[in-house]
């Protein structure tokens, strides 16, 4: 095999990688899959230099783009490229998808992930922004940067065909490599100025659509109602999303982080502080996140917050309705249930929620499509009962809510997590969608389920610029529609 073709500068991160690339080819080219011509995926996972990934992710200029990390950033992924794409513009039932990203994965090297998500409720249409996503996505991709308490690995998937020259797909792998970006990023990097921001529904509108609700809690056709809305802000030049996603990290702690770009200009980007469910083999976790206050300045305002929330009958029968959902989903899929007595509180950077974690042990039987059907959506961007709830969602909001409020995450042969994607944004170009929800039961009151969105929006408007200056220029050229 020609040596030369390995064209990789000797001081390059990925020169360990592209040395066991060739290497593979070296080995392996004349070995077919039990004997047979048919392509099959290669999975390489190699030591790797440590980086920033955010810095490394935001200068690569690959379409696909993927970033994720667990709530306390144990495990963090920055991921390029797609080697199998599994998406589509009519939603499929969750059961029917998972089982066949179930059965691809089956024929791939253990350890292999889907990364991706699904629209938040697929018997609504999807407006022109969210074309590129589809009512689902998935992907394998070419290069995933795993980084888990200091320990860096770099993960190459290929397709491998015996009935090709060898030679021209190392060439190709290379191509690939070469492609990729190792140039230090530029520290400080402003973002485009600010020009407006428009909210849907306007604070009138909004007022209207809680009244609706309060009279539906009255003649008892709803216990609970979930609206949000959509903050539009445009800016005077082109967003990088990883950037404004890293920017968002430092304002939003605790929290599950992720980019999902199907191809350049458009990506979907959040920190959800609620998970939807963690499977590991046949170990499942999941949790009831409701209820919303503001972190106090001091620990004595703080524990008066939290004590506020812990004591607010409105809150707790809105966490109440998310805790009753689990339990009964848990009970039907689950040979044992394990769930504390007693609500504690969820501490993020800005906010603290009530919560509720709850662990079982699953029937053999049961799958993530399983899983997804009975948990999303829950009653914390839903409503109750679910199917009046969504009816009722999509005749007030004014908007089509896409992958927001959606699961979002990762699948792989033995293991998955899924994250619910609020306090998250669209990407469009120049244009930041904001969206962000409130819980609406009965003694809600508009101005301050207002004002808690408001409130769930800081991190993002504080991850635009630092200082005053953005969020109060936001307000101030808001525009309303």
């Amino acid at each position: 095999m020609d040596k030369s073709a390995y064209k990789l500068q000797p001081n390059s991160p990925a020169r360990k990688l592209g040395e066991a690339i060739r290497n593979w080819f070296e080995e392996n080219h004349a070995i077919g899959k039990e004997g047979s011509g048919a392509p099959f995926l290669v999975r390489l996972e190699i030591p790797g230099d440590s980086l920033s990934l955010f810095d490394w992710l935001a200068v690569q200029e690959i379409p696909e783009r993927i970033y994720w990390s667990d709530r306390n950033d144990d495990h963090c992924i920055a991921a390029v490229g797609a080697v199998d794409r599994f998406c589509g513009p009519e939603l499929m039932a969750p059961e029917a998808l998972m089982d066949l990203l179930s059965e691809r994965l089956k024929a791939y090297p253990e350890g292999v992930r889907y990364f991706g998500g699904m629209a938040f409720d697929g018997e609504r249409s999807l407006d022109d922004n969210w074309a590129p996503f589809g009512a689902f996505w998935f992907v394998v991709p070419r290069l995933e940067i795993h980084q888990t308490k200091g320990e860096t690995r770099w993960i190459w998937h290929f397709w491998y065909d015996p009935n090709l020259s060898p030679e021209f797909q190392t060439e190709e792998q290379f191509a690939f490599l070469e492609r990729l970006d190792f140039t230090p990023a530029t520290p400080g990097q402003p973002f485009p100025e600010t020009l407006d921001r428009t909210d849907a529904p306007d604070q009138e509108g909004w007022t209207e659509q809680i009244n609706t609700a309060l009279k539906l809690f009255e003649s008892g056709q709803l216990d609970k109602l979930v609206l949000a809305r959509k903050s539009r802000i445009r800016f005077s030049g082109e967003l990088n999303p990883v950037q404004l996603l890293q920017r968002l990290r430092k304002n939003n702690t605790r929290a599950f982080h992720f980019c999902f770009q199907p191809r350049a200009g458009s990506a979907f980007i959040g920190g959800s502080p609620e998970r939807l469910f963690s499977r590991c083999n046949g170990d499942i976790t999941s949790e009831a996140v409701a209820g919303t206050r503001p972190r106090g300045k001091t620990p004595v305002l703080d524990q008066k917050l939290e004590t506020e929330l812990l004591d607010s009958e409105k809150d707790r029968w809105e966490h109440l309705l998310v805790v009753d959902q689990l339990k009964s989903a848990f009970r039907d899929f689950c040979d044992a249930v394990e769930m504390p007595k007693n609500t504690s509180v969820l501490k993020l950077s800005r906010l603290q929620h009530l919560y509720a974690g709850i662990r079982g042990k699953l029937k053999k039987e049961v799958n993530e499509g399983r899983l997804l059907t009975v948990l999303h959506p829950t009653p914390a961007v839903g409503g109750t009962p679910r199917k009046e709830a969504l009816d009722w969602i999509d005749r007030l909001e004014p908007f089509a809510r896409g992958w927001y409020a959606a699961p979002v995450g990762w699948i792989s042969r033995n293991a998955s997590e899924f994250a619910v994607a609020i306090r998250s944004g669209l990407v469009i170009g120049n244009v930041l969608n904001l969206f962000s929800g409130a819980g609406i039961v009965a003694g809600s009151l508009p101005g301050k389920e207002w004002e808690e969105i408001e409130t769930k929006l800081v991190n993002f408007i504080r991850a635009l610029d630092s200082g005053e200056r953005v969020h109060s220029g936001l307000n101030r050229n808001r525009i309303n529609p």
